[in-house]
């Protein structure tokens, strides 16, 4: 029909009239044409998902692409994990390389000097990969396609084993960097340093795999980042003390195996192995008297990184979404 205006318009079902703008006018209101057009690109579905979750887990671990506030705890624990190295490269330069035998930072015991600051990096920072998901009621969105249930458990254990690698890492490789060039040549320090970036890189993987394990299962229980939080902290402080009270009431054989009950027990045996350290060097107590084998505490290591992945993975199995 035509208009008022001379042109053509069409009637909706509602009795309205389209008009020249895309809209519907009439008794009922109006609908405006508003441009959606079909996506017609490349889909890169289930993987590019995964991966993108992996990296912004990542960023988020650290606070980038977040507030100031976000990066103080990260950052402020990653400088209080490079102090020791800092402080032995300075000895180490007004000393000379000899200095470098009555050091007590080494590589095979730095993680048992900065292994509280590792675990309070875990205990601030995994709650806050995990806990927003649940709080703010967003795993919906993420479970409606194309990610997985277990797809959203393994980029979020990914991006913390990932994060918490370079934070372990970072010490290691200004120690490295720092021997190296204080060595008379680089050749020379290039020899005298490289047989220890295996046991390093080995440590950090066992280290990181465990905590990163550990901690986000935990977090994953609980929507309250504070509520986790203490209960990291919680089982870290727990562990070592029971392994401590029962190594100092138990006898005999049985006295060995509580070793394996604490958390820094296990990492210190896991590192002392994997660097060949001698038994009169090695930092614990409890784990020079024990001398149990290495593997055994590669094995108890699989063990409770395996047994909390699977906690993790069921959790997300069963969650509210």
């Amino acid at each position: 029909m035509s208009g008022p205006t001379g042109r053509d318009e069409a009637t909706t079902p509602g009795g309205g009239a389209t008009t020249p703008g895309g809209g519907a006018a009439g008794p009922g209101g109006a609908i405006y044409d508003i441009g959606y057009r079909g996506y017609e690109g490349p889909r890169l579905r289930r993987p590019q998902a995964v991966r993108t979750l992996v990296a912004h887990t990542v960023r988020g671990a650290y606070g980038i692409g977040r507030g100031g506030r976000s990066k103080v705890v990260p950052f402020g624990l990653l400088v209080l994990l490079l102090i020791p190295a800092i402080v032995s490269l300075g000895l180490s330069g007004l000393v000379g390389p000899a200095g470098q035998r009555f050091d007590p930072i080494r590589y095979e015991s730095y993680y048992s000097v900065t292994q509280t600051i590792l675990f309070l990096f875990i205990a601030a920072q995994a709650p806050e990969l995990v806990g927003p998901d649940q709080r703010n009621r967003v795993l919906p969105l993420y479970f409606s396609r194309p990610i997985l249930r277990s797809d959203y458990a393994f980029a979020k254990l990914l991006a913390l084993f990932v994060a918490l690698l370079l934070f372990t890492l970072a010490p290691q490789a200004l120690l490295f960097t720092g021997r190296v060039l204080q060595a008379s040549d680089i050749s020379t320090g290039l020899s005298a340093n490289l047989p220890d970036v295996l046991p390093i890189l080995a440590s950090a993987i066992a280290i990181s795999a465990l905590f990163a394990a550990l901690g986000l299962t935990i977090s994953a229980f609980t929507p309250r980042r504070a509520y986790a939080t203490a209960v990291i902290i919680g089982v870290f402080i727990a562990s070592n003390a029971i392994g401590g009270i029962l190594y100092a009431v138990l006898r005999g054989e049985a006295r060995r195996w509580v070793a394996l009950l604490s958390i820094d027990t296990i990492l210190t045996g896991l590192t002392s192995f994997l660097f060949s350290t001698p038994t009169a060097d090695i930092p614990s107590p409890i784990v020079k008297r024990a001398d149990l084998p290495g593997l055994v505490y590669i094995v108890a290591t699989l063990v409770v990184v395996l047994a909390m992945v699977g906690l993790l993975f069921r959790r997300y199995h069963t969650v509210e979404a």
